[in-house]
């Protein structure tokens, strides 16, 4: 078998048991991809009645045949039941640990149950094991991260906001990559799971490594003669994407009741390169490496859905707030997008404006005050106050 590992891990929280499975090659062929694989996964295991937080919902975690192998292949997607949606939900990220967890020697792993206690697991190629997670519990991700991690080690995990079961709850990983959108932290926080480290192993190989080494050169050049690719995204990151939608009418603007704003330059890739020193990072396998940080503090820099959630959309062009929100958001594993739109909802019905927006976003991410509504996401907190 070539781009796959033909194999994958079930994992029973309730039983504390780990077993190997092979993957047939008609099933990876025909749901290609980690989403097609999960999605086939979750279609088999779960119906309409199955609640997102029992421990019947398995949370699945897949790669597809080109990760850590291709230029530009270095996703990872995670699968489940949502908390918020209550329907099928996938979720993708960037970084290494996608690679990582394809070079432990697996496409797969199903997790299913509850533990009676925090444990994580711990994949490498020889040996996979749910370890004692007493002493991170409590921890946000940045923390948890930086104590998983020590050995070299690629660690997803959730934070505070993810333990206390919020729907709008992520799963991040290396620091500032995030599995968001439908509240499956809050999926993994209800199985007792604080995290999955996974450590590099070797990779599946090649079926024609020839035509393989020509294709990978072709694709970089192909990167490289795109302005978009190689003059916009690795130049300002994903904020360069702020004008360009602006000027076609369709940014998020003061609760989606605009879509475009006077004021939209202010979030521009452009604007953040003039106000920050910023360094360049990439994911795993990737040449246009479009995330920043800012050096001198070490913030991460907001993708272009952060900068219209937490920016336009609340009528808030302060960008050091928007930062602010942006890591509070990533440590407590909170989903920035759905927190951003929420919070201008909440704006709007109050008619207050975004002054105190880093102090909401606190709120949220703990629970506490107005965050408590907050944290259901707009369609529930719209509903909550009546306004739906």
């Amino acid at each position: 078998m070539h781009g796959w590992n033909g194999k994958l891990l079930v994992v029973n929280l309730g039983l504390g048991e780990i077993r190997e499975e092979s993957l047939d090659l008609d099933i990876l062929v025909k749901f290609i991809g980690g989403r097609g694989i999960g999605a086939k996964i979750l279609w088999d295991m779960t119906d309409e009645n199955t609640d997102p937080l029992s421990p019947d919902n398995p949370l699945i975690i897949a790669c597809g045949p080109l990760t850590g192998i291709a230029p530009m292949c270095g996703r990872y997607s995670i699968t489940s039941k949502s908390p918020l949606t209550g329907t099928i939900f996938d979720s993708s990220a960037g970084g290494f640990f996608g690679a990582e967890f394809k070079s432990t020697g697996y496409d797969c792993i199903i997790i299913t149950g509850a533990s009676e206690k925090p444990v994580y697991l711990d994949v490498t190629s020889d040996e996979q094991v749910l370890k004692d997670a007493a002493g991170i519990w409590g921890l946000n991700t940045r923390d948890t991260t930086a104590r998983l991690s020590k050995d070299g080690r690629s660690v997803a995990c959730i934070g505070r906001a993810g333990e206390r079961l919020i729907p709008i709850a992520n799963i991040m990983s290396d620091y500032a990559h995030a599995c968001g959108r439908g509240g499956l932290g809050a999926v993994m926080g209800s199985k007792n799971l604080k995290a999955v480290t996974v450590k590099w192993g070797r990779l599946p190989n090649v079926a024609n490594k020839s035509y393989f080494t020509k294709s990978r050169r072709e694709i970089t050049r192909l990167l490289r003669a795109n302005p978009v690719t190689s003059k916009g995204l690795s130049v300002y990151g994903t904020p360069v994407l702020m004008n360009l939608i602006n000027y076609m009418h369709i940014l998020p603007t003061d609760n989606y009741r605009s879509s475009f704003s006077e004021h939209a330059e202010c979030l521009s890739g452009e604007s953040i390169n003039d106000t920050y020193d910023l360094k360049k990072e990439s994911c795993h396998g990737c040449m246009i490496a479009c995330k920043r940080s800012i050096k001198d503090s070490g913030l991460e820099v907001p993708e272009y859905e952060t900068l219209w959630a937490f920016g336009a959309d609340c009528n808030n062009y302060n960008l050091d707030d928007i930062v602010a929100a942006n890591r509070l958001c990533n440590d407590y594993g909170v989903d920035t997008i759905t927190c951003g739109s929420t919070i201008a909802s909440y704006l709007e019905y109050t008619g207050k404006n975004a002054e105190n927006l880093v102090q909401i976003v606190k709120e949220v991410c703990e629970g506490k005050g107005k965050g408590s509504e907050l944290a259901l996401g707009s369609k529930r907190y719209t509903e909550l106050i009546g306004r739906d």
